[in-house]
């Protein structure tokens, strides 16, 4: 193995744990949320909390992410709380206004995320699932390119040599041994000295 396969090697590990360090932010951030709101259906308005930052922030024009801090006027000893959405589109310019579930009032969250839970749901899936995807791809691709015998022959097996193949390529003229010889195409190039 020379020096390039293995600086390419811990690149490509590096970006996977990067990658993978980024997925579970994401599903540790915003999974959560989430779950509390397709779990809970009896909102109502929360008068008695007061909103004190609500922002969104656009990525790629494809998704956004939305945080909202909100703190209980009647209990100030208690620090202030935050939430935090991930969705298709954009909230920009709508309304925050929190709500909470009558049957367990620390269950908090806004109007507009409980009533897109499609949306989020399907930015949680897309966002996180075909990336994981993506990467087992490029895994099983890097696991057949790199010349592991077990694992090419276990996807797909070497066939049985073919007789009148063998004798037919056995009967082509053949170059003169050179001090030069041109690099073979196969798993591994020699270099041309």
């Amino acid at each position: 193995m020379d020096q390039q396969e293995t600086n390419g090697g811990i690149k490509s590990l590096l970006a996977t744990l990067g990658f993978c360090v980024l997925l579970g932010f994401m599903v540790y951030w915003h999974l959560p949320n989430l779950w509390t709101d397709l779990r809970t259906s009896d909102w109502q308005p929360a008068f008695g909390l007061k909103l004190d930052e609500a922002k969104c922030t656009r990525h790629f024009f494809v998704a956004s992410t939305c945080s909202i801090k909100y703190s209980d006027p009647v209990k100030p000893e208690q620090r202030q709380k935050s939430l935090s959405y991930l969705t298709f589109g954009g909230w920009g310019g709508e309304q925050a206004l929190l709500v909470q579930s009558a049957s367990n009032p620390d269950r908090v969250s806004i109007a507009i995320a409980t009533k897109a839970l499609i949306g989020r749901t399907l930015a949680m899936l897309v966002l996180t699932i075909i990336p994981l995807l993506l990467l087992l791809a490029v895994f099983a691709k890097r696991m057949l390119a790199s010349g592991d015998d077990d694992a090419a022959s276990f996807v797909q097996p070497n066939p049985e040599p073919n007789p009148a193949r063998t004798a037919e390529v056995t009967r082509r003229p053949t170059m003169p041994p050179t001090g030069n010889a041109p690099p073979t195409f196969g798993r591994r190039t020699t270099p041309v000295r």
